[in-house]
């Protein structure tokens, strides 16, 4: 039998592990301005181009949410919810590791921006399977009159996790981007 203290750690575990993701996500949709002048050509009337290029850039993670959704959740049906959770944060962690270490548009030219794609079309995926499997988790450990309130706690870090990231700490940073990076 399951003690709640045993679900009371599950919870502490996961809900930072959510807020995690939900950054990684949130931050790319922060840095458009930064991440239109590194990865997309800019200047001669550009530059509005490569804004929207990254704003459909960061729409394709949305796309892949559902589709994660389904296929981590029948991973999770099959090899345990826990395990389904880890493969999401990993596929997350390679989606951040292939943003950071992807080149610019002045280095590789449209090799930049499709590593991009790739990386957001994992990062949509993870989150997408992330949230289902973490959600039927909790409720399966919670004792049975709680379940609507420990499966509750891994929406927090959604509701809340946008306000770490705040506008003034963002703005600071995106005054001249492309020559702070030179």
């Amino acid at each position: 039998m399951r003690t709640e203290s045993g679900v009371k750690r599950v919870i502490v575990a996961a809900v930072p592990a959510n807020a995690m993701e939900w950054f990684d996500f949130t931050i790319f949709a922060a840095m458009t301005p930064i991440i239109s002048q590194l990865f997309f050509p800019s200047g001669h009337g550009a530059d509005l181009n490569a804004i929207l290029l990254t704003t459909a850039l960061f729409g394709a993670g949305f796309f892949m949410r559902p589709v994660g959704g389904v296929l981590l959740g029948l991973y999770g049906d099959k090899y345990g919810r826990k395990t389904a959770m880890t493969l999401g944060m990993g596929i997350m962690a390679l989606s951040a590791a292939i943003m950071t270490f992807a080149p610019t548009y002045a280095t590789a030219g449209l090799l930049a921006p499709l590593l991009m794609l790739v990386a957001r079309l994992l990062q949509g995926f993870s989150i997408g399977g992330e949230f289902g499997a973490s959600t039927a988790f909790l409720i399966e450990l919670a004792p049975p009159n709680r379940t609507g309130y420990f499966g509750s706690w891994y929406a927090t870090p959604e509701l809340y996790g946008d306000e770490w990231i705040d506008a003034d700490h963002v703005s600071s940073v995106q005054s001249d981007p492309v020559q702070e990076s030179i």
